[in-house]
């Protein structure tokens, strides 16, 4: 078997990169590169940790790698927040891979009145996003943060960053126009359950000051759909997309 793939085969890992370290994987990544990807000795993959680039590196065909020359230098991802509620569990892997790939910094999910689940496992995200990242060639990973309600979280809201409430009701200015009106604010995206948000919750958020309602269009988008719609958008407008 070739030594060196097609495709480039990345991981995501904790410790330091630097050149000519010897690295130990953990059990999960050893067993992926061993049984599953079935590498030889002195296979190369591609490692990166969100802070020093990404580094080619050599298996030693059991636990470890032992790092070559820096392939990529870090540079700084978008500073976007997705809020979004939890749906079913393959929507919400869905959510997480697809913002993950799209260039989020941080996922928060938000439990809203009408989410249908009040479960949000925060290690099978973690580990969903760390393979999405691994796939896209971000050299960064997204923070998963713990899931909460729509209460706490814009109780301690930053105040310098804007959140831009996708509103299905369609009655808000579109989303371009809300974004071209931004002036360098740093912003978060929210998108709501299959139900939307009631009457009460867009009420509220409306009579915040840092909170701008955006029009997603003149189609009811799926949860999944609009919770990366936001994103998209703006990566377009003023993300890498340029």
């Amino acid at each position: 078997m070739s030594t060196e793939y097609k495709a480039k085969t990345r991981l995501y890992l904790a410790s330091d990169l630097a050149a000519g370290r010897d690295i130990p994987l953990n059990k999960d990544q050893a067993h992926y590169l061993r049984n599953v990807l079935r590498a030889d000795t002195g296979a190369k993959i591609h490692v990166f940790n969100g802070r020093d680039g990404e580094y080619v590196a050599e298996f030693d065909g059991k636990t470890s790698i032992v790092t070559g020359t820096q392939t990529e230098s870090q540079k700084s991802d978008l500073d976007v927040w997705v809020l979004f509620a939890p749906v079913k569990k393959d929507q919400t892997d869905f959510i997480l891979q697809k913002c993950t790939e799209l260039g989020a910094s941080v996922l928060q999910p938000v439990f809203t009145d009408y989410t249908n689940t009040e479960r949000f496992n925060i290690e099978r995200a973690a580990a969903n996003v760390i393979e999405a990242s691994q796939q896209s060639r971000r050299l960064t990973v997204p923070a998963v943060k713990q899931a909460d309600s729509l209460k706490n979280i814009l109780a301690a809201w930053p105040k310098d960053r804007a959140l831009i409430f996708c509103d299905e009701m369609r009655t808000s200015p579109p989303l371009p126009k809300i974004l071209a009106d931004m002036q360098g604010q740093k912003p978060a995206f929210l998108s709501g359950p299959e139900g939307g948000f009631s009457a009460k919750e867009r009420d509220y958020l409306n009579s915040l000051p840092f909170v701008k309602s955006a029009n997603l269009g003149p189609r009811v988008l799926r949860a999944e759909t609009a919770a990366m719609t936001g994103l998209a958008v703006y990566g377009a407008i003023y993300g890498d997309w340029k």
